[in-house]
């Protein structure tokens, strides 16, 4: 008959005691049996399985990553993210959501303010910081290259104007004679684009 000897989770006895209701009997042991470890050959064993076992050892230790001790992410903790979003309704909804405050972080998941579960940091883009963003709309861009998609059937050229908070655009020369900006009179962006 062969049992397990494994103490159970629960009632904490080994299995044969559960049957049984006794302990597991050993095999006899007699008396006068002792090992000598003084023994040359028994050394000898005891030394060369030590020696087994030690470079087992080195060859784990070698397969093992070291402990990551720095993150894989550049969030900290009071940073703004925006976060991912994988399932869009439609193709014109944003593929980001947020921003969210950094709350806590781990080497590979970040909490959110207003968001309940971890998320993993991949999943994230750091962004500026809202208040930062909110002024940045308030000012208008000065340039047409700085405004990214006008909007209906306003056009721009890519050089040489300046947008108006009118939505008109001014010429601006360089300086070889050129219109400077300020100098011309505002024409229209339908006119300015091509």
């Amino acid at each position: 008959m062969s049992i397990r000897n494994t103490p159970d989770r629960k009632t904490g006895q080994l299995p044969h005691d559960i049957l049984l209701g006794t302990a597991m009997r050993l095999p006899a042991v007699p008396a006068n049996a002792h090992v000598n470890i003084t023994d040359d050959m028994v050394l000898d064993y005891c030394k060369g399985l030590a020696d087994v076992v030690r470079s087992f050892s080195q060859q784990v230790e070698a397969t093992t990553l070291p402990p990551i001790h720095d993150p894989g992410h550049n969030l900290r903790t009071g940073d703004w993210v925006v976060i991912r979003k994988h399932v869009r309704k439609t193709c014109l909804e944003p593929c980001w959501k947020g921003p969210k405050q950094v709350v806590l972080t781990t080497t590979t998941a970040v909490k959110c303010a207003g968001i309940l579960k971890w998320i993993h940091a991949s999943h994230m883009k750091k962004v500026a910081c809202p208040l930062d963003h909110e002024e940045a709309l308030l000012r208008l861009p000065t340039t047409v290259r700085q405004v990214s998609g006008l909007e209906g059937n306003q056009r721009g050229t890519e050089t040489g104007s300046e947008l108006v908070e009118d939505g008109s655009v001014t010429p601006v020369r360089d300086e070889g004679g050129d219109l400077q900006e300020g100098d011309g009179e505002p024409i229209s962006t339908e006119a300015a684009g091509e």
